[in-house]
């Protein structure tokens, strides 16, 4: 009978051992994964008009929704001028038969006083 006592408080000191352990771990990593993503991401200029370029491609798709884009890679943006970027990238989306087919872009975007990225010529080829 003593020896089953033991044996439970055996059992008993592991489980709170294990809980405490987990708990000294998991903890900080969930801590950081809340504090990192509540931050808002830093986007470099070059990479902002990158993602107003997107969004100039997809009014230019068939069917936007199945838009697949190149992912943002160094070297897509070149500067040109006081905030005016030029963005070469590629998509493949749907066209109006159906087919996914990948295009080629390249789109002249301004980043304007006022805060907005605006479009000034997009060439397909």
């Amino acid at each position: 009978m003593e020896q089953e006592a033991i044996q439970k408080e055996k059992k008993k000191s592991k489980l709170l051992m294990w809980i405490i352990i987990v708990n000294l771990i998991l903890w900080p990593i969930a801590i950081y994964l809340i504090l990192d993503s509540s931050q808002p991401g830093q986007f470099t200029p070059e990479k902002s008009a990158y993602y107003a370029a997107r969004e100039v491609v997809s009014r230019h798709l068939k069917v936007p929704s199945t838009a697949e884009y190149q992912p943002y890679a160094d070297g897509m943006v070149t500067v040109r001028e006081n905030n005016k970027y030029t963005v070469n990238l590629w998509v493949d989306a749907e066209n109006s038969f159906g087919a996914k087919i990948r295009s080629h872009f390249t789109v002249d975007v301004e980043l304007r006083d006022d805060g907005n990225w605006y479009y000034t010529n997009i060439q397909e080829y």
